[in-house]
């Protein structure tokens, strides 16, 4: 017995195949997305000894060196120089073309204070109400896991200067740097200075 599908029929089967295999793959992404609980987000990159040779290195107060090495060692900058040999073991990376540049310091921002929504109702912590909030603290609003902090830091900015916003006196701003997974992980200083507006 052959079975025979007819153009109608098939105008009707086709659709509901394709509604139930978007509904099926859209539950098989969502079970894989919920199994990423983001505790790796502010994680940071391998452990070892790493060798950026044949660099422009531009210094904090050196100068620019050309062709030079920076040694990575566990993730501290062990040495930066042109004659700085690598260590045995170490992973290179040939950087010739390149520049290395110390993380940059955003001094005005209010970074970790404000989020995206993404589905649920947005967190916005960066104004409290009222005009005179001296009391407020940048710091204890802070989220570690905010998708902002990770795209700064990886775009070369490594301290910021977090200030809450609105009113005339808008809070305590705290100076933090971008790698932890606890408010006081960032912390470098937690209560910098009294924003006023």
């Amino acid at each position: 017995m052959k079975l025979q599908i007819t153009n109608y029929e098939l105008r009707i089967i086709k659709p509901v195949f394709n509604l139930c295999l978007s509904v099926f793959l859209c539950g098989i992404f969502s079970f894989v997305q919920a199994q990423n609980d983001g505790s790796q987000q502010n994680q940071t990159g391998k452990a070892g000894t790493f060798a950026i040779v044949n660099a422009r290195i531009v210094t904090v107060s050196g100068g620019v060196i050309e062709n030079g090495t920076l040694v990575i060692r566990n993730g501290k900058i062990e040495a930066v120089g042109a004659t700085v040999s690598v260590p045995s073991g170490a992973e290179q990376i040939d950087a010739k073309g390149l520049s290395v540049y110390p993380g940059m310091i955003d001094a005005g921002t209010n970074l970790g204070l404000a989020e995206v929504g993404q589905g649920a109702p947005a967190t916005i912590d960066v104004a409290e109400t009222g005009d005179m909030n001296a009391n407020a603290k940048a710091i204890l609003g802070i989220n570690p896991h905010s998708s902002h902090v990770n795209v700064t830091r990886v775009n070369g900015i490594t301290t910021v200067l977090s200030m809450p916003q609105g009113g005339v006196i808008s809070g305590q701003s705290a100076i933090i740097n971008l790698n932890g997974s606890t408010q006081n992980e960032m912390a470098v200083v937690p209560l910098f200075g009294l924003v006023i507006n």
